[in-house]
């Protein structure tokens, strides 16, 4: 299994354990007439972002465990995300929609950004929420550089 895939299914465990803890706790702390209105506005909170990680994965569930993905390949380029993790871009831009998948590993290219044209394959959620592997050709020779495949 990938790296976006353990991604998916940990925000995935997370949303449902957040949600369900922040409703127990949201419940429990109103019956309890001690707590302060902070203490419940925190067990509120909790029980939003679980549902706002499940708005986001959910959608994508069945795509990811029947295996039903979405492939786009052309010309692309790369871009190195600069931040405390290492990652990278992969930005389909001579089609007319814009499509932009992020990956959490960083290949060793040649160089990146527009000024150097790549062949890409990407396989994605058919809704292009969630990448799930690429792999990296020369745009001349379409000889394969890179791959998430290959870890």
């Amino acid at each position: 299994m990938n790296r976006e895939l353990i991604l998916y299914y940990g925000m995935l465990i997370l949303g449902i354990i957040t949600l369900f803890g922040g409703i127990f706790f949201t419940i429990d702390t109103w019956r309890d007439s001690t707590e302060t209105f902070k203490d419940k506005l925190q067990f509120i909170f909790i029980t939003l972002l679980g549902v706002g990680l499940l708005y986001w994965t959910v959608p994508s569930l069945s795509q990811i465990v029947f295996k039903d993905y979405a492939v786009t390949k052309g010309d692309c380029y790369v871009e190195e995300n600069s931040g405390k993790t290492q990652s990278m871009s992969i930005i389909f831009d001579s089609t007319e929609d814009y499509e932009d998948f992020t990956f959490q590993d960083h290949p060793e290219l040649g160089a990146y950004g527009e000024d150097m044209p790549y062949f890409c394959r990407v396989i994605s959620t058919k809704n292009h929420r969630f990448p799930i592997s690429y792999k990296i050709y020369d745009s001349k020779t379409h000889k394969q550089l890179s791959s998430s495949e290959d870890d």
